[in-house]
């Protein structure tokens, strides 16, 4: 049976995700976006750093655009102690566009913990005299996280595959895409993978279903909100059918532009 916890904030995120860390057994798989040389990011190398030398198998996998100001000396503690540390394509590899967004970090393959977060003084102790960023987490445990594992897994192999691999790969997905169906959950948790190496698109498509079968109320919280086209309309067709529809946007953002996008969807949903 799997189980889910709600976090709330990095305040409730972060202590949680240390206690798993200084608590594993065998391995560890961290896949950040952005890592920050703050006192966040020191503490959670530190942990991970002490995991290593009590011989836990550690691999950290992070992005060199969303971490691009993180100097490559910063995991050194970490490759002394055992660890294994790759960045997620780098320039120089010509593959800019492809990033790896993803948050994750799974313990002993039995617990994991995903969210809106990265590793960085925003999202934990508040920055620059500022309140730490609203964000949530998921703690998920269970044996069903072998399937994160191997996510994890595709990731890392992909991480330093050259441009051309990357394309043919994408050529192939887009010409088996004959029909996409989404797996039917064996337990009462779904692990969806999305981005662009992924042309089926499943994130969407199960938002999409979600929405067309609400019955009676849709919430929806987001940071950045700049819907495509098949998830407004889905929205929209809600609304119509008497679902009540409450959309909780933020006031103050960190990407600018977003905000602006979003604001210009506003006047459609009203």
């Amino acid at each position: 049976m799997t189980t889910v916890r709600l976090l709330k904030n990095g305040t409730e995120a972060f202590p949680a995700m240390f206690k798993a860390i200084d608590n594993a057994r065998t391995c560890i798989a961290l896949e950040m976006y952005i890592v920050a040389d703050d006192e966040t990011g020191r503490e959670f190398r530190s942990h991970l750093v002490a995991a290593a030398r009590r011989g836990v198998d550690v691999m950290v996998l992070v992005d060199s655009w969303g971490s691009w100001a993180l100097p490559d000396l910063f995991w050194d503690a970490l490759r002394s102690a055992g660890g294994a540390v790759r960045w997620f394509r780098q320039f120089k590899h010509g593959l800019f566009m492809f990033r790896n967004h993803r948050k994750l970090l799974l313990v002993d393959n039995h617990i994991a913990y995903i969210g809106g977060f990265n590793i960085a003084d925003e999202y934990y102790r508040g920055a620059d005299g500022e309140l730490p960023w609203r964000d949530n987490a998921l703690e998920i445990a269970g044996d069903e996280l072998s399937k994160l594992r191997s996510s994890f897994t595709r990731m890392w192999v992909r991480a330093e595959l050259p441009i051309h691999r990357v394309l043919r790969r994408l050529k192939l997905v887009r010409i088996r895409r004959v029909r996409t169906v989404l797996d039917i959950p064996k337990d009462n948790v779904h692990f969806l993978e999305s981005g662009l190496e992924n042309p089926l698109l499943p994130v969407r498509k199960k938002y999409v279903s979600v929405i067309s079968k609400a019955s009676s109320g849709i919430d929806l919280a987001m940071g950045y909100f700049y819907p495509p086209g098949n998830i407004m309309r889905a929205l929209k067709r809600a609304v119509r059918r008497g679902v009540r529809v409450r959309l909780l946007f933020s006031r103050r953002s960190d990407v600018p532009m977003a905000r602006w996008a979003a604001r210009g969807l506003y006047g459609r949903l009203l």
